[in-house]
């Protein structure tokens, strides 16, 4: 049985690329990575998606299956609350709950907002359409939008590799309740993730037979359009990394969370497992992407962090604050925490220390649903025109004036 294997360390071989194969016989205590595509090896036993693996090194790996009954060491999931697949009046802004599908089980429904949407929106209309548009609308775009979507600007790199290697060593200490060895090959670890796939998504962008993937890694917008990092350059970004990293050990943030270890731990999880977290609030349909939420065993208390790598600026800091605030609001509405007894707080990463945890402020959050409200209401009313408008809505949502944001877009094929 599959669930035999849980907690199990494995020795990883090697790997196999797609269309690749290894005449290596796995062995006891063994594993290969594998890409799609690739040729599966003699001696395998078992198949498992990396969402189930825990990684140790870049030589070592650890299931971890979600139907452990070890129940303090894994996410724990309530009953579902009766929210939305809904019916929409996208004219006058509401949406009003008729079916018993939600988070984790099914995406937010369309239009639905966060504070990075918003933001999008006011820097382009357009690149927000091509990014939101209804299914209905987006299955009719050309190829090339749709491949142009995954990918990811080069300076967002920094920071996913940051992002993906703390949540990966959260989850190390949250099932063998030992901390990473080295964050810094865990890291190199990611970034070659992320490279390979870059590099595989131009055989998937060249090649029409090929279907576009539903990742969670995204290509990286430079080696899609054809300028690959250098060594040097590769060398360069795991050095910021590392910075980072440092800052991140110093902080004592690892010592705060092993006084927390029997609270609930809510790392994100694969967007291929389940959708991204989003809930109704004040009839508008919310995502709330946050990186890392626990909560007491009797939910009577929680914490939202969020770890940033950007600069710490008054106007960081004060969105940073209205994206936690979100995600303590979703807190409430899934896990039922009391909004009074949450407590929120960021890790700058560009300097060090402790997050200073404050108590969540609901007129903060009121305020935030506000802005979100009036944004709400106003895509409403464009995703409904730009459904039925000729050139698939793209003169309902306009590009951009700003040459710097043309310039620095992933949708190159924009008349922007």
């Amino acid at each position: 049985h599959a669930e035999d294997l849980n907690y199990q360390k494995f020795q990883v071989t090697g790997e196999i690329r797609a269309g690749s194969e290894s005449h290596d016989i796995l062995g006891e205590g063994q594993a290969i990575r594998i890409f799609t595509g690739g040729k599966i090896p003699e001696g395998t036993t078992h198949v498992a998606r990396q969402e189930i693996v825990s990684v140790i090194s870049a030589q070592e790996i650890c299931f971890v299956f979600q139907y452990t009954n070890d129940v303090k060491s894994l996410p724990r999931f309530p009953r579902q609350i009766e929210y939305s697949n809904v019916s929409k009046s996208y004219l006058t802004g509401t949406v009003e709950m008729n079916s018993q599908k939600s988070w984790p089980m099914s995406w937010a429904p369309k239009p639905n907002i966060s504070i990075s949407t918003m933001k999008t929106y006011q820097e382009c209309p357009r690149k927000y359409w091509y990014d939101n548009a209804p299914t209905n609308v987006k299955n009719q775009f050309p190829r090339h939008y749709k491949l142009e979507r995954n990918i990811a600007p080069d300076n967002m790199l920094i920071g996913s590799i940051v992002d993906e290697t703390i949540k990966r060593d959260l989850r190390h200490y949250n099932t063998l309740r030992s901390w990473s060895d080295d964050l810094n090959k865990t890291a190199k670890l990611v970034f070659n993730e992320i490279l390979d796939f870059s590099r595989d998504y131009l055989d998937i962008r060249d090649n029409p037979n090929r279907k576009i993937p539903f990742e969670d890694i995204n290509p990286q917008m430079r080696i899609y359009y054809g300028e690959d990092y250098s060594e040097v350059e590769i060398q360069a970004k795991l050095s910021q990394v590392s910075n980072h990293l440092e800052r991140y050990v110093r902080s004592d943030f690892r010592g705060f969370m092993e006084t927390h270890s029997g609270y609930c731990w809510e790392i994100p999880r694969s967007i291929t497992e389940r959708p991204v977290p989003w809930f109704i609030a004040n009839g508008m349909p919310i995502y709330a992407s946050y990186d890392f939420i626990m909560y007491s065993e009797d939910r009577s208390h929680g914490y939202v962090i969020d770890w940033k790598t950007g600069r710490r600026t008054d106007e960081s800091v004060e969105s940073a604050l209205d994206q936690m605030h979100i995600y303590a609001a979703f807190m409430n509405s899934y896990w039922h925490v009391p909004l009074d007894n949450i407590y929120v707080g960021a890790v700058w990463l560009e300097s060090d220390g402790m997050p200073e945890f404050k108590p969540v402020d609901i007129v903060r959050i009121d305020g935030t649903y506000q802005k979100l409200s009036r944004h709400f209401s106003l895509i409403s009313a464009k995703v409904a025109e730009g459904e039925t408008a000729d050139r698939l809505g793209r003169d309902v949502f306009p590009e951009t004036t700003s040459e710097k944001t043309c310039l620095y877009c992933k949708y190159r094929s924009c008349n922007g």
